[in-house]
């Protein structure tokens, strides 16, 4: 391996603990946090603090970081973003080598229960991710520009090369997401989608399930952009409806 990676986490306010990564990464890997605040460095890794712009949420801090990673890493080969409660088990030698040898530019893992960018939508409307209006509008919008979606990707892990064609689609990826439902999966696959930009999936959930290099811990607080009056506007909606 003799190419520069930066594995990255991004982590504003106390949303988890992020844990020391316990093998030793090739030289040529470099792991950072990036935070909005001094934190206390879990064994393996640097910290980057980037002050919040005005008024930005903890999501939108997390999420420009996380969609854009040619934002802080533009001098890396590639790029792996982790959520902040995902944990290191491995030296990724393996993960990474399979990457680099394939023709793809991005690789994330197959979501655990859903399907589809519909299937998501539904679940985001019952929990109150957003109005279920906006949500549909979304979405119709996708369909009618011909968009299918019959893959979803949980977006925790993110292998990323760093090329053209993937900082045009991530750009898209985080206009989609800033300028509309703020729950990432729904958009990534479009921006795919619309770019031309091509996923390799990395089949069933390492973290959840396989933990050959990641392993998943529950969030330490709640997703903060769940909210009860859209969960029971659109459960009204839902029984007015059907």
């Amino acid at each position: 391996m003799n190419k520069k990676i930066a594995v990255y986490t991004v982590l504003s306010g106390n949303y988890d603990k992020i844990h020391p990564i316990k093998e030793t990464l090739n030289n040529k890997i470099d792991a950072f946090i990036i935070s909005d605040q001094a934190r206390n460095l879990p064994n393996g890794w640097k910290l980057k603090i980037i002050k919040k712009e005005n008024q930005e949420t903890n999501i939108e801090f997390n999420r420009k970081f996380k969609i854009q990673p040619n934002l802080q890493f533009d001098d890396y080969y590639m790029t792996i973003y982790i959520d902040s409660n995902i944990e290191i088990i491995s030296n990724l030698e393996s993960l990474i080598s399979d990457f680099i040898n394939s023709e793809y530019d991005i690789a994330l893992y197959s979501h655990p229960v859903r399907n589809s960018i519909y299937d998501e939508a539904e679940e985001i409307k019952r929990i109150g991710y957003d109005y279920c209006f906006s949500i549909d509008k979304q979405v119709n919008r996708y369909k009618s520009e011909g968009f299918i979606s019959q893959t979803l990707y949980e977006a925790n892990i993110i292998l990323r090369r760093n090329t053209t064609l993937m900082n045009r689609t991530m750009d898209l990826w985080w206009y989609e997401f800033s300028n509309g439902i703020k729950r990432d999966q729904i958009s990534l696959t479009y921006a795919c989608f619309k770019t031309g930009l091509k996923i390799l999936s990395l089949g069933k959930h390492d973290a959840r399930f396989i933990n050959n290099n990641f392993y998943y811990h529950v969030h330490l607080k709640k997703n903060a952009s769940r909210n009860l009056k859209a969960r029971l506007f659109n459960y009204v909606i839902a029984k007015l409806w059907y």
